[in-house]
């Protein structure tokens, strides 16, 4: 485990957490914080980078992603379904919006899926998918993965292919986390010297783009990819190995799919105070921790178990 690239799941995760709390206090303006979402792509190929083996299955590892990823989303996203149907009685939620949210479909009409951080997760299994397709390609899977994703990331930029809602820049971002994996997997180190202007200009870009509320991949994907060799130049230092932070990191994913709840709580009965957005920061966070201890973990420790049972079973 590279102990920095933990930590910037949980700044990452809390990034996101800042930029939607502040409907709670809009007078501020902290566009970057949209950019954890970034972070998590450049981290989710450096992570498959360094943990798909040659050997790999397409089934068990695709069932392994989604194990990772997909019971949690379907309880939050059930939960948000209910808090519709508590909270405003008049609305009502169409089973076609429910598919495309359950299966990580392109949403009806642009809107967003239910729970909104779900529209990451469309792009992270599109990544996983892919993956499973390509697996068989042993030791070139990785490269072809990161050249096609380079390719359509890269139509993006041309205008007809706007209309097309998985060709988007964020899978430049995808295919440049993996390869930069691949370097992390052959132990290259970056000076620290380097590390320190990797650092300097990740902050400068996310300031400068912050403040003209710029998008793509130039104003959030570059500094992202900045910033995660910055601090991995700094791999070693106890910043990162601080238990606090690294539990901020293993509990990312539930802060990332907690918040919500509690910003709409916070949305229905107060506003327009910095203290507000304080307290909808940190209890976003806070009950993100519980849901990580009490509810994703115990639920990922059970189905991983029992999926290497019957791996066991089958392979012997």
């Amino acid at each position: 485990m590279l102990y920095s690239i933990q930590a910037l799941r949980g700044f990452g995760a809390v990034a996101v957490v800042i930029f939607h709390a502040l409907t709670l206090y809009p007078e501020l303006n902290f566009r970057a914080g949209a950019a954890g979402v970034d972070i998590f792509f450049v981290i989710s190929g450096i992570v498959m980078a360094l943990s798909i083996k040659e050997n790999a299955k397409p089934g068990i590892f695709l069932l392994r992603r989604v194990i990772r990823v997909v019971p949690l989303y379907w309880v939050m996203t059930g939960l948000a379904i209910l808090n519709v149907y508590i909270f405003y009685p008049g609305a009502s939620v169409g089973s076609d919006a429910v598919v495309r949210s359950m299966l990580f479909l392109k949403p009806a009409n642009g809107s967003m899926p239910l729970l909104y951080p779900g529209w990451s997760l469309n792009y992270e299994m599109l990544f996983y998918v892919v993956l499973a397709l390509f697996i068989s390609f042993r030791r070139y899977c990785l490269p072809f993965v990161a050249l096609v994703f380079i390719f359509l990331g890269s139509l993006s930029e041309i205008g007809h292919f706007h209309e097309f809602y998985f060709v988007k820049y964020y899978l430049l971002e995808f295919s440049l986390g993996i390869l930069i994996g691949s370097l992390f997997k052959r132990n290259i180190k970056i000076e620290r010297g380097v590390g320190i202007l990797f650092l300097i200009f990740s902050f400068a870009l996310f300031a400068l783009h912050n403040y003209f509320k710029s998008e793509g991949f130039i104003a959030w994907g570059v500094p992202s990819i900045l910033l995660v060799l910055g601090c991995y130049s700094f791999e070693n230092k106890a910043i990162f190995r601080n238990k606090i932070v690294q539990m901020m990191g293993d509990a990312s994913y539930s802060i990332y799919l907690v918040h919500p709840f509690v910003i709409w709580a916070f949305e229905r009965n107060y506003s327009g105070s910095i203290i507000v957005l304080f307290f909808g920061i940190f209890l976003s966070i806070f009950f993100g921790v519980i849901c990580f201890r009490w509810i994703e973990q115990p639920m990922l420790n059970c189905m991983l178990g029992f999926v290497r049972v019957k791996t066991k079973i089958q392979v012997t």
